[in-house]
């Protein structure tokens, strides 16, 4: 059985689930669990700013929460008014029998500025039948309710609403790539009639283990003021929100990011 077919019967429940995202899974990585009394983390998404000029949270320190499945059990996962997760998609790992599901969004504290960085590592989900569905770790500004936008037409908006001319992004990196793989940022611009009219993409190809500065300009195509903008955040450069059964990347793929910010 193919896993599109899989994914409908279980987009209701994934709906349901998409701020419930994980298990305790002995497999997965500690930090997803830990009870650390310190970490004053809420138990939904907290309130998000507007979409403004800058970048919101661009250290990642406030829209870390915990995010509880029906049972009680809580990993922490990300959302703010600018970008949402791919945790949602672990919610398929009891429906589909599938003895592993990756956690791809997570927090670390061994940050380059504040608290905690970002970290994103690519994942897989097998089923019982064998079929294999490559999730990127990767963090984009997806609706809540991205999976019903998949199964009603395939493509998913990863778009706000934006007005800016942002010059370039910048930010603090590390990478650990797997079998060749590929990291990126990607910002792009659009007019009213969602034609791109900027775009700033930034390749990451060899380990790098100490956090390392990067900066990528935004290439115009048009002067006309942008309507709305786009960002993702991959460890896997070879995402595809249009289809998720064709992301292409490797398993094990880490892209750690901190202080991002947007110049003008």
């Amino acid at each position: 059985m193919k896993f599109k077919t899989l994914i409908s019967f279980v987009s209701i429940f994934a709906l349901i689930c998409v701020f419930s995202s994980c298990d305790k899974e002995k497999e997965e990585p500690q930090q997803q669990t830990a009870t650390d009394t310190a970490d004053n983390f809420g138990n939904r998404p907290l309130p998000s700013e507007p979409f403004v000029e800058q970048l919101v949270d661009g250290g990642f320190e406030t829209y870390w929460f915990w995010s509880e499945m029906s049972d009680g059990s809580r990993c922490i996962d990300y959302k703010s008014s600018m970008l949402l997760s791919l945790n949602c998609l672990y919610a398929l790992k009891d429906i589909l029998n599938s003895a592993t599901a990756p956690i791809t969004t997570q927090f670390d504290k061994d940050s380059h500025g504040g608290k905690y960085a970002l970290k994103l590592i690519t994942g897989r989900l097998v089923d019982e039948y064998n079929n294999e569905l490559l999730i990127p770790g990767a963090i984009a500004p997806l609706n809540d309710n991205f999976i019903e936008e998949f199964l009603s037409g395939g493509s998913i908006s990863i778009t706000r609403p934006y007005t800016k001319t942002p010059t370039a992004i910048k930010g603090y990196f590390k990478y650990h790539p797997e079998l060749g793989d590929s990291a990126s940022v990607t910002v792009m611009l659009y007019n009213n009639e969602k034609e791109v009219i900027g775009v700033a993409r930034w390749l990451q190809k060899t380990e790098v283990n100490t956090w390392t500065p990067f900066y990528q300009p935004v290439q115009y195509s048009s002067n006309e003021t942008p309507a709305f903008i786009s960002l993702v955040y991959a460890s896997s450069a070879a995402y595809n929100f249009d289809d998720l059964l064709h992301c292409q990347g490797q398993e094990g793929s880490t892209l750690w990011l901190d202080d991002m910010e947007l110049e003008f």
